[in-house]
């Protein structure tokens, strides 16, 4: 099951409409049925907004089985999802893969995020909770606000989610981040 036939299905079981979900994340309807219908995959931020407006984890979109007080995740092991623009599947920019996945209860998400350089215009995200970025490989262009820079690897950014925020790779090379967003239960 894809990431918006899991949102779809938690949204129906909780008995939320679209209109409703919508307002409680603060987007219009048609992103929600673009959601739920694969022709648009949702930003890490927006997952952490979709999670907490339905009161379920991150995990549970992410196909993910909770229930363990600590968690491994081998790097071979990595559950993968690829961040897609379109109904046809075109390659969006980044993807992403889970580190924290089978952590029951947690407040953090981690992950490992590679972003193609694109020319395509993104909007700045706004979300409540805390964001911490890593550079691990390539150069991140960093916008909070009105505020811009360039951040290199071993460079790290600490941010509330709460300002308008975007990350995209600065250059033509790919960029490799640790990113962990903190949402507050």
């Amino acid at each position: 099951m894809k990431v918006g036939e899991r949102i779809k299905m938690i949204r129906e079981d909780k008995g939320i409409d679209v209109d409703e979900l919508a307002g409680m994340i603060g987007v219009s309807p048609s992103v929600i049925i673009q959601i739920e219908n694969h022709m648009e995959s949702p930003s890490l931020g927006m997952l952490l907004d979709l999670s907490r407006a339905m009161e379920v984890p991150i995990s549970a979109f992410l196909g993910e089985e909770e229930g363990h007080d600590f968690t491994i995740v081998r790097h071979n092991e990595r559950k993968q999802v690829a961040r897609f623009g379109s109904e046809d599947k075109s390659f969006y920019g980044y993807t992403y893969e889970s580190l924290g996945y089978g952590m029951a209860n947690r407040h953090m998400e981690p992950f490992i995020v590679t972003i193609e350089p694109t020319t395509a215009r993104e909007n700045p995200s706004v979300h409540e909770g805390e964001e911490f970025i890593f550079v691990l490989e390539g150069e991140m262009e960093v916008i909070l606000g009105d505020f811009k820079d360039i951040l290199y690897p071993g460079d790290s950014i600490y941010y509330k989610a709460r300002l308008p925020h975007l990350v995209k790779a600065h250059g033509d090379r790919p960029l490799k981040i640790l990113a962990v967003l903190f949402g507050k239960s």
